[in-house]
């Protein structure tokens, strides 16, 4: 009888396992707090995702997390960066939202770069609102980029009103296996269930997370490349095939001047291939949604 209860209780172990977690992947967050990471033994101990403290406000830089991106990327484990804001007006959070983008826009990032806003002063909640999605929206326009907000359950279902909810939420709750409630959205994509976790390499407490798919910028399954290399598809005046150019023969070292979208692409992505920006690109393809772009699409790279 003891065998089949405890079988029992394995099988209902599993099951819960999978409904809830079976799609996710592990996760931790981190800061300067950490101090020195072996990020080695991070990945042997089943982290799949990281996502670093980067800034404070508009001045202040967390000291550790470049080296926790280097160290991150080299154990090829997948990055995200976070932002706690700290402004009191719309103004604020335009600076701030443009201090995080210039910190974070030579970086190859894997996740979403969240909002962490949870210290409102004496706001009104109307203003709280205004500032996070000032601030979202500047975030969104540097980049080419959908931001994440990050929040505790309690702001989740009592703060934030519906204009916030077209973002992807990253909720905070512990002690449940999933979040109560998450107010005015439709799903989280990540799901931070502890604050006090044990994970080898990292000495003392770490935040424990679990990331769902719609966390990533592209697909985490996707392993198409784009180095330049295209097959079935062929740009004007310019086919290539494993980086050799017909019609325009060029050496490896030329820019191309246009490029045919691959599935998994963004602008982002591309942006950072070419050595142009997300602005550059939407303005030389009269893109209206940065967001939107299609495998087959020839993209302008320069005039």
């Amino acid at each position: 009888m003891k065998h089949k209860h405890a079988w029992l209780i394995f099988i209902v172990s599993l099951l819960f396992n999978i409904s809830i977690f079976g799609a996710e992947f592990k996760g931790i967050d981190v800061s300067e707090w950490q101090g020195e990471i072996d990020f080695t033994k991070v990945k042997d101990a089943g982290i799949e995702v990281i996502y670093m403290k980067v800034a404070q406000g508009s001045d202040y830089e967390d000291s550790y997390w470049q080296t926790n991106y280097e160290g991150a990327k080299n154990e090829g484990i997948k990055v995200g960066f976070y932002h706690y804001i700290t402004a009191t007006s719309d103004d604020e959070a335009i600076i701030q939202a443009t201090y995080f983008y210039n910190l974070i826009k030579d970086k190859d990032m894997d996740c979403y770069p969240a909002m962490d806003y949870e210290s409102f002063s004496n706001l009104s909640t109307s203003k709280i609102n205004s500032i996070a999605s000032t601030y979202l929206s500047e975030l969104e326009s540097l980049s080419g980029v959908t931001p994440a907000v990050y929040t505790d359950e309690s702001n989740a279902k009592n703060l934030w009103d519906s204009t916030l909810a077209k973002y992807p939420l990253w909720v905070a709750e512990y002690g449940v296996s999933e979040p109560n409630s998450i107010g005015n959205w439709s799903e989280w994509v990540g799901f931070q269930y502890s604050d006090s976790g044990t994970v080898s390499g990292i000495d003392g407490d770490v935040d424990l997370d679990y990331f769902k798919e719609g966390i990533f910028i592209t697909s985490s399954t996707d392993n198409t490349t784009t180095d330049n290399t295209t097959t079935d598809n062929t740009t004007t005046d310019n086919t290539t095939t494993d980086n050799t150019t017909t019609d325009n023969t060029t050496t490896d070292n030329t820019t191309p001047t246009t490029y045919v979208v691959q599935s998994g692409d963004n602008l982002w992505s591309i942006a950072k291939k070419y050595g142009t920006t997300v602005a550059e690109l939407v303005s030389l393809n009269n893109i209206s949604n940065p967001d939107l772009i299609y495998p087959g699409d020839i993209l302008k790279l320069s005039n």
